[in-house]
């Protein structure tokens, strides 16, 4: 026992790491090494343990405050190799109204067709679970997904560069908002029957287009969708393309809210990911934000607003009209009702069920004389119906069957892009170790520093608006460093350093 010690203690000495996990493998070594040792250990640090069980599905629990704890899940690849770097998909359900995070998830995940592709190319998957408290678009849903990832990547060796989100109705509309909030994390995006508008306008934040320059992202929307039909997102993916977007979409007809694309479509989401890689070292950025908390983008970060300067030209806000035609009557179905018809769970206030006299615990068992056997059947009937036409409804309240009357509201024009709040933009870009930075209505910015980028022997020049306001030499900032990492546990945007500036006016 006592030689073991000994042995122990020299391996740690020596700076040799056991096997483990991420966090504790660095805070062995990061004692002992000065800054550019420990950036380089770091980044080449592949000493996990190999887990007992592969080719699994492991249900981990992810507590996110003191009053909110998620459920996830967590796809572990059958020839998983922990020396290995290896891709993570990640997965968001629709549905995220419910009161109770879902259930008989473990059914959902076995039909879930990435996971078919994960078993066949030995890549991981993970299915975050989210609530009414924990939307994919609001920070606390974020808050859920970034946790799990650092779980994760402490954990199992991820390839930092080569983790892509994806998710399918309220999915694909979280996918689009994270991917213009917080894309770091992230290689691409593939949002399924999402919608752009959806996450910023129910978190109450602007959409700013541009954002999309920074990642590939390719969306699928389909023709019979009654609540995001590819017509009105084609024009809203006109104007993101107009903006810069590195977007790429497609259609698919003859289908209403639902992935029976999935066979055409998957391979090429599959080939798409493989050929989009993150690049957190790209030469041009563009960042846009009414709030620092979603500030950040790579190495060019917005720290603070100047919400009173003037703005310039070219942060340009875009617009475009679409005609609203859905069709909702305003009440949220119960989706673990086994019998027949459609069990209301809860009626939205001043909304057309609530004037047809809908009430909770209703079973509505006929849409315009038409059985309705299940939940989706509403779906179906309606898609069949337009704004402005009468509609009846065929419930049961206590046994009884009641006939309720109502009629859909006209089709309403409408600004798809609104911009309540004052923003600030920031276009950046550097060429060998010199950083041209242009602001408009930015009071601060920050600039993160690793060596691929730049060479830190020689000095470092920034220019903001037009005149230099750094010129200097850095080098690796250990504390900063080592900080910055255990927050994100990212072997690969791993920075050196940081330079904050104060911005000038032109």
């Amino acid at each position: 026992m006592k030689k073991m010690l000994l042995f122990l203690i020299a391996v740690l000495g020596s700076g040799i790491l056991l096997a483990g996990n991420l966090t504790d493998g660095i805070l062995q070594i990061s004692k002992n090494l000065d800054g550019k040792t420990l950036f380089n250990r770091i980044s080449q640090w592949d000493n996990y343990s190999q887990p007992d069980s592969l080719g699994i599905v492991k249900n981990f629990v992810n507590v996110i405050n003191d009053s909110l704890k998620a459920p996830y899940y967590l796809y572990i690849p059958e020839k998983y190799d922990a020396n290995k770097r290896t891709p993570l998909v990640i997965y968001l359900h629709g549905g995220i109204g419910r009161k109770n995070f879902p259930q008989n998830f473990d059914e959902y995940i076995k039909e879930n067709q990435f996971l078919e592709f994960a078993k066949a190319n030995n890549w991981f998957v993970l299915f975050p679970n989210a609530n009414k408290k924990s939307f994919w678009w609001n920070l606390v849903g974020m808050k859920n997904i970034s946790q799990q990832i650092r779980f994760v990547k402490d954990n199992y060796n991820l390839d930092d560069n080569q983790i892509f989100l994806t998710g399918f109705s309220d999915g694909g509309s979280g996918t689009f908002t994270i991917s213009l909030s917080k894309p770091d994390d992230f290689a691409s995006f593939y949002p399924q029957n999402g919608d752009i508008l959806v996450g910023c306008g129910e978190s109450n934040r602007p959409i700013y287009l541009p954002n999309l320059r920074n990642r590939f992202l390719a969306a699928i929307n389909t023709n019979e969708d009654t609540l995001y039909p590819a017509k009105d997102m084609r024009k809203l993916y006109s104007v993101a393309l107009d903006a810069g977007a590195n977007l790429f979409y497609s259609e698919y007809w003859g289908m209403g809210h639902c992935n029976d694309y999935w066979k055409e479509a998957y391979p090429n989401i599959i080939n798409f990911m493989k050929t989009n890689p993150r690049n957190i070292f790209k030469s041009q950025l563009y960042w846009e934000c009414d709030d620092v908390e979603y500030g950040k983008c790579d190495w060019l970060a917005i720290t603070k607003l100047d919400t009173s300067a003037i703005k310039q030209d070219w942060q340009t806000q875009y617009s475009a009209e679409l005609i609203d035609e859905r069709l909702s009557f305003g009440y949220f179905p119960d989706r673990n009702f086994s019998e027949k018809g459609d069990h209301v769970l809860k009626v939205n206030k001043n909304s057309l069920a609530e004037k047809m006299g809908l009430k909770k615990d209703d079973i509505i068992i006929k849409f315009d004389g038409k059985n309705v056997e299940k939940s989706n059947d509403i779906y179906k009937y309606k898609s069949q119906t337009s704004r402005g036409e009468k509609v009846t409804l065929t419930v049961l309240r206590n046994n009884k069957e009641i006939l309720l009357k109502g009629k859909f509201p006209e089709a309403v024009h409408y600004e798809a892009f609104h911009y309540g709040k004052i923003s600030g933009a920031v276009k950046a870009k550097y060429f060998g170790n010199e950083f041209d930075i242009q602001t408009s209505r930015v009071g601060e910015i920050c600039l993160y520093i690793n060596p691929k980028m730049i060479n830190m022997e020689i000095p470092i020049i920034v220019n903001i608006n037009g005149r230099e306001v750094f010129h200097k030499k850095i080098g690796f900032d250990k504390e900063f460093m080592l900080k910055n990492f255990m927050e994100n546990k990212d072997r690969k945007a791993l920075w050196a350093n940081k330079i904050v500036l104060e911005t000038i006016a032109k």
